[in-house]
């Protein structure tokens, strides 16, 4: 099958993240808990997909949040936006890119 050609000037979204972006996302894990309030220790970093100025991509490998595994299961079996919204998770994850440019994690 031939390859489609979109004429993009520039990707899509960043397919794979960059080892500073692989580390930003162990530190969201390892120093934040659930970020929908349970306060329970954080296992995936869940990528935001709502619209956002923020974000680069779709999938932006900077615009994440720390949820446990049943929650981030949880979250993509429900309607994502909503629990999002819910949880504030778009600006959770807003606060806590800032940080780690703060802290130079990215």
């Amino acid at each position: 099958m031939p390859k489609v050609n979109h004429n993009r000037i520039r990707q899509k979204y960043s397919a794979k993240p960059t080892e500073r972006e692989k580390h930003f996302h162990r530190w969201c894990i390892d120093n934040f808990p659930c970020a929908c309030g349970c306060g329970c220790p954080s296992e995936i970093a869940h990528h935001v997909l709502s619209t956002m100025p923020e974000k680069r991509w779709r999938r932006d490998h900077e615009i994440v949040v720390p949820l446990t595994a049943e929650h981030h299961f949880d979250l993509h079996l429900g309607n994502a936006r909503k629990i999002e919204a819910e949880w504030g998770v778009p600006e959770r994850a807003v606060e806590l890119r800032k940080q780690a440019y703060e802290c130079y994690v990215l």
